[in-house]
C-alpha cells in the first residue's frame, strides 16, 4: 500500500496560509483549531498518503518518518492489517 515518498511539502496549504507539516511542532500544532481542521481536510483530499520526516525530540537520530493516515478508509485498512501497519 504505502510507497516511499519524499517529505510532504505544504504547497496546497501555503496557498491558504496553512502549515500542513504535521512534524512541525511549533507551526502546525500552534495553529488555530479551525486552521488545523482545514489542513486535515486538505490532507484527506490528497490522492496519496502524505509522508513526513520524524521530528527530532529526544534523539539526534530520528527514524524514517511516517505516513499521516487521515482518511477513514485508510484508517480501517490499517487497523485490519496490524502486521503491515504499526505505530511502533
Amino acid at each position: 500500500m504505502p510507497t516511499a515518498h519524499p517529505p510532504t511539502t505544504d504547497v496546497d496549504g501555503a496557498r491558504h496560509g496553512l502549515t500542513l507539516d504535521l512534524s512541525d511542532l511549533r507551526g502546525f500544532w500552534t495553529q488555530s483549531v479551525q486552521d488545523r481542521h482545514t489542513a486535515f481536510d486538505q490532507l484527506r483530499d490528497r490522492p496519496e498518503l502524505p509522508h513526513y520526516p520524524e521530528p527530532t525530540l529526544w534523539s539526534d537520530s530520528p527514524g524514517p518518518g511516517y505516513y499521516a493516515v487521515t482518511r477513514l478508509d485508510d484508517i480501517v485498512e490499517a487497523s485490519r492489517n496490524p502486521k503491515i501497519f504499526t505505530s511502533g
